[in-house]
């Protein structure tokens, strides 16, 4: 009997040490390397670590309490380790700025080639002072505004940008953002990751909405990043053009690799072929389109077009899908235009 006592006894003992271990303390390049020594399975490590360094890239707005940032052992713009999804302290819940010397505690992991920690907890050592001004500009401003800026880099000053959504790209309910986009003329200002603070104050095509952050040149992709509302419901009318496939095509193949058209298009043509089946989860399916059966030069992709369950295309049918037009790019041979609906 008291050998068992014992031995339980010991095995808690265990337990506790194991959950209190003292972190590991590493330099961002040291956690880095570790990182990118484990393997490709998207697992955590079973140590804990503490790695301290300069915030050098901030990639979208505080949600939840959490924030996703690059960090280096020295200041500047190097992205040595990525900080994703970390906890900020619940005394001080402001955006970190590019700079500011910070600590993370957790588990360090290999999402596909990028090394991070998910979920850690962020101490702040120190916080740079930043003057800050906010300026209220129009859509072409702030897009020319993003133009000036190289690659990478974002805006010190906020800007306040009002004006109609002409699609929505993206969201996610339970972080409470979306992706939006702003056109001027032919150019088209991105609303990357905009909080709006909840589904329930999420945006629709045609609304007026005002968003405050700072400005961002990625990849040639002009973007404003931080906080969004609604001004006004369904006030602006957007415009629509009818195209038929090739024309589809030709206007996909124009745009820039993962970028989307501005403009709603309306494409109608025949179903050459089914790309994917019917999915009863998400109630969608992906087909090619062409112009004429009898000629199915231009092979046009609907990607994952919402369908009902009852009544999905066929090949040979004619079809009308409503939608951004987006280049998404698949392999170095295999560039093909792809239409998502709103």
């Amino acid at each position: 009997m008291m050998k068992k006592i014992f031995t339980v006894c010991a095995a808690m003992v265990a337990a506790m040490t194991l959950s209190a271990q003292t972190p590991i303390e590493k330099t961002c390049e040291e956690a880095a390397a570790i990182a990118l020594a484990l393997p490709n399975n998207n697992e955590p490590t079973t140590e804990v670590y503490s790695i301290t360094g300069y915030v050098t890239n901030v990639v979208s707005a505080v949600s939840k309490g959490q924030q996703t940032f690059w960090m280096d052992d020295e200041k500047g713009s190097k992205k040595t380790f990525e900080s994703y999804y970390c906890n900020l302290p619940a005394d001080d819940q402001n955006t970190l700025n590019v700079g500011d010397q910070v600590k993370i505690v957790g588990k360090i992991m290999k999402y596909n080639t990028t090394p991070e920690m998910k979920n850690g907890d962020i101490t702040i050592i120190e916080r740079v002072t930043v003057a800050r001004d906010t300026f209220t500009v129009t859509t072409c401003v702030a897009y020319d505004e993003c133009s000036s800026l190289s690659n990478g880099d974002a805006s010190t000053d906020y800007f306040i940008v009002k004006d109609a959504v002409v699609s929505v790209d993206d969201a996610n309910e339970n972080y409470g953002w979306q992706n939006i986009t702003f056109k001027c003329e032919d150019n088209a200002l991105v609303g990357y990751h905009i909080d709006f603070g909840g589904k329930d104050n999420f945006c629709a095509v045609g609304d007026s909405v005002e968003i405050i952050g700072t400005l961002k040149n990625y990849s040639g992709k002009m973007e404003i990043e931080g906080k969004g509302k609604v001004v006004a419901k369904g006030q602006v009318v957007v415009d629509t053009i009818e195209v038929a496939p090739s024309k589809a095509y030709e206007v996909g193949m124009a745009l820039a690799n993962g970028t989307s058209s501005v403009d709603v298009y309306v494409v109608t043509g025949f179903v050459d072929s089914i790309a994917s089946a019917y999915s009863d989860q998400y109630k969608n399916m992906s087909f090619y389109m062409c112009d004429d059966m009898a000629n199915p030069t231009y092979d046009f992709e609907a990607f994952q077009i919402t369908v009902p369950a009852d009544n999905q295309p066929k090949v040979g049918d004619k079809v009308k899908v409503t939608g951004n037009i987006l280049h998404y790019y698949k392999a170095a041979a295999d560039d093909k235009p792809e239409l998502h609906t709103i």
